[in-house]
């Protein structure tokens, strides 16, 4: 009886996680809003770095840490490194009006670190939650409407025009930190060369989403939309 319970329990949570990628992560992979934004004219890393050593202290990163009584960007699942972050694309052109917008609202973010503007990655913003990073999306993608460009990364997912993002799952727990949906994969899966079997990915998917799902619950995803 104990194992068929754990069976039942199982096959409705992986039901229940492919409604979920089906109807809500996949179709967000395509970017829809984001289809008639500009496209990113490519950065000259080094001499745009070059021109910008003001900018970056600590290696082109740059954290803005909210102080007491200010609002809140980031809402930590575990420190920067488990949680939502979102990515932002811009042209070389329209960087120093998202970065000061960026510093100004109190984000803690990275700007030309990690990702490559080939991938449409100029600004990283660390953000934690799924209410919140639907949110601020939304805020942002008004604000910086005329000065953002389409995103590139079709593993991340849409919030909203121009920006898209990813949940980070913890290394702890097998995690990578990249994926196929919106959300890391386990390790154990990504070795598997996921990338070029798309349409292998769906058990992948699964398995990741019900464990973030368990670790993080609303947190990871937030069931209204």
């Amino acid at each position: 009886m104990l194992e068929k319970n754990f069976l039942e329990k199982k096959d409705n949570s992986d039901l229940e996680a492919k409604r979920v990628i089906e109807y809500y992560f996949r179709p967000r992979l395509t970017h829809d809003l984001s289809q008639d934004m500009t496209e990113n004219n490519q950065f000259d890393l080094d001499n745009f770095r070059a021109s910008h050593n003001d900018w970056t202290p600590d290696e082109n990163y740059y954290f803005s840490v909210p102080k007491k009584g200010e609002d809140k960007k980031f809402s930590g699942v575990e420190g920067l490194n488990v949680g939502w972050k979102i990515h932002l694309n811009s042209s070389p052109e329209n960087v120093n009006t998202i970065f000061e917008y960026l510093k100004n609202n109190k984000y803690l973010f990275k700007y030309l670190a990690g990702g490559e503007p080939v991938d449409g990655k100029v600004f990283t913003l660390y953000i934690g939650d799924h209410s919140l990073t639907k949110k601020l999306s939304k805020e942002i993608s008004v604000d910086l409407s005329t000065y953002l460009a389409r995103p590139i990364d079709h593993t991340e997912i849409e919030f909203d025009r121009g920006v898209v993002g990813r949940f980070v799952g913890p290394k702890q727990n097998g995690f990578h930190q990249y994926g196929t949906c919106g959300f890391s994969l386990l390790n154990a899966d990504m070795a598997n060369n996921i990338y070029d079997k798309k349409e292998d990915n769906l058990d992948s998917e699964i398995r990741a989403f019900n464990i973030l799902k368990n670790l993080y619950g609303e947190r990871f995803f937030e069931i209204k939309d």
